[in-house]
């Protein structure tokens, strides 16, 4: 930190790991922030991050740290305390750790708050929820003087109707790292387990993501009918949908697993049609897609059902039903050498990149700071907490 030119410092304090099976926001922000001037600490897990007990650089501006060990998060904070410059933590609503006693502590100690509601507070995303975490939840949206970013307009409203109030409050949707979606399948090498599926030359139906309850696999099915197509699915199971769909036994269903994100881009670069089939349903409809935007810099046909965030955009191809996969898919398929299209698939990218997201998440909260004495210059103002005075360890 004495060694380094930055301008501010973000930090994801719970240790979410970095080495995880899907890569997310929390990892893209923190990579991006470096690009914007400012240094990121986030929160590393021996058991997904096996080579980092203490410390490790991810590059000279994003420093994981093994924050699953008590000490080591004491002694890194201590190091922060004391750091002068503009400094705020990041809080997601997935995040099942974080106390609003260690929130509050943060706030006293000059820390400023982004909340970023991600997703429906659920059992079927996270698992068991504990009771703090609703009650948490609810403290952070009643707080003007938190950040609060809800990545869906679903979340938005959600908010909003808790909150009562805009005042420091934003949608911000996921993103895209453009210029490593941004390839072709000349700059690699084909993946061995690609080879059997490419040399049989029908066109390739391609998913990446979790393989989940919300996945609709009447769907898939509908694709998987008909030999001109060979659905490629990749990704880890988040449950048991995927083996009780049936749909691995289909001949032309090729299941790969999960993938490295970092290798991920060399099996999509060989999709000609990318999908996205999900049921709706509650958790679906608060849903901000990440892969939209990954098959939107690939410059690849997108094929989606119609969830709200994905009817705002014009690259997105809606089917109506999974019966009209099949009707969709084949319209999705003359598109792909259309220039017209290509280019609304480039532009849709352009405009939701992970470093456009950062800066904007950054801005948010400088603006927040700015205007802090106006929207708070008494601290008995009705309706705000008064985080400090309620803090009670100081």
């Amino acid at each position: 930190l004495d060694k380094t030119t930055y301008s501010f410092i973000d930090i994801f304090s719970v240790p979410m790991g970095w080495n995880t099976k899907l890569f997310q926001r929390f990892q893209h922000i923190s990579l991006n922030v470096g690009k914007i001037g400012g240094i990121a600490v986030y929160g590393a897990h021996p058991n997904v991050d096996c080579d980092v007990q203490l410390y490790k650089f991810v590059s000279p501006k994003l420093c994981i740290v093994n924050l699953d060990n008590l000490a080591i998060k004491h002694k890194l904070f201590e190091i922060l305390d004391r750091r002068k410059e503009f400094k705020y933590i990041r809080i997601q609503s997935i995040d099942l750790a974080t106390t609003i006693t260690e929130i509050q502590e943060y706030i006293y100690k000059g820390y400023y708050i982004v909340y970023e509601y991600i997703d429906e507070l659920t059992p079927q995303i996270t698992g068991n929820i504990p009771e703090f975490v609703y009650a948490r939840h609810e403290f952070l949206l009643k707080n003007l003087r938190v950040v609060v970013l809800a990545t869906s307009d679903k979340l938005y409203k959600q908010a909003l109707a808790i909150r009562g109030s805009h005042v420091n409050l934003s949608i911000s949707t996921n993103g895209v790292d453009y210029e490593y979606w941004k390839a072709d399948k000349d700059q690699f090498e084909m993946p061995c387990e690609l080879k059997e599926i490419v040399e049989q030359g029908k066109i390739i139906v391609g998913y990446h993501g979790a393989l989940a309850k919300w996945i609709d696999y009447r769907a898939l099915k509908n694709i998987a009918q008909s030999e001109k197509y060979i659905l490629l699915l990749i990704g880890f199971e988040h449950d048991e949908s995927l083996k009780e769909s049936g749909i691995l036994n289909i001949k032309n269903v090729y299941y790969l697993g999960p993938k490295p994100y970092g290798e991920l881009v060399k099996y999509a670069v060989w999709y000609d049609i990318a999908i996205l089939p999900f049921m709706l349903n509650e958790i679906t409809l608060s849903v901000s897609p990440v892969k939209i935007f990954e098959y939107m810099a690939l410059q690849k046909p997108i094929v989606s059902s119609a969830l709200p965030e994905c009817k705002k955009y014009k690259s997105c191809i809606i089917a109506d039903s999974a019966e009209d996969y099949s009707t969709k898919v084949e319209e999705a398929y003359g598109l792909r050498n259309n220039r017209e299209y290509l280019d609304i698939l480039a532009s849709e990218a352009l405009k939701n990149t992970w470093e456009s997201i950062t800066q904007k998440t950054v801005d948010l909260v400088y603006r927040c700071k700015e205007y802090e004495q106006t929207f708070f210059g008494e601290k008995s103002e009705k309706g705000v907490p008064d985080v400090v005075n309620q803090s009670s360890s100081r």
